[in-house]
């Protein structure tokens, strides 16, 4: 039997749910579970992976179904903390780019600028910009 813990813990407007061990097949139904109550309780739910020694396509399944159901209900779902084999599998399949939190805003900086009412689109190429150059090849 594989050895696996999902916990879950209420953090300041989200839930935290940190998992450890193995999560493949044998343990996919305790973790979609675990992650789907989450959903229904946070609008944010992170998901800490540090704690995870292996995941497999069944994990990576309970992630994404738990993803699909935030993302309909108009909550959030992240992944955090994935160390070697884990951050291997979810930067190989995508999930990790998926499921990575936004980036946190540095000392001193400020979000980018949204375009509105009024604002420009990009300039296009003026007079005298000639296409690119043919090879001669049809």
């Amino acid at each position: 039997m594989a050895r696996f813990e999902a916990t879950t813990s209420d953090e300041v407007g989200r839930v935290r749910v940190a998992l450890a061990g193995e999560c493949d097949l044998e343990v996919r139904e305790e973790l979609t579970a675990a992650l789907l109550a989450a959903v229904h309780r946070s609008p944010v739910v992170v998901v800490d992976l540090g704690g995870l020694d292996f995941l497999d396509s069944s994990g990576v399944h309970g992630l994404i179904t738990a993803h699909r159901a935030a993302k309909e209900s108009g909550r959030r779902l992240f992944v955090v903390n994935p160390t070697g084999a884990v951050a291997t599998v979810l930067d190989l399949t995508g999930v990790g780019a998926l499921l990575s939190p936004p980036p946190k805003p540095g000392p001193g900086s400020s979000p980018p600028p949204k375009p509105g009412p009024g604002s420009s689109p990009p300039p296009k190429p003026g007079p005298g910009v000639s296409p690119p150059a043919s090879n001669g090849r049809g």
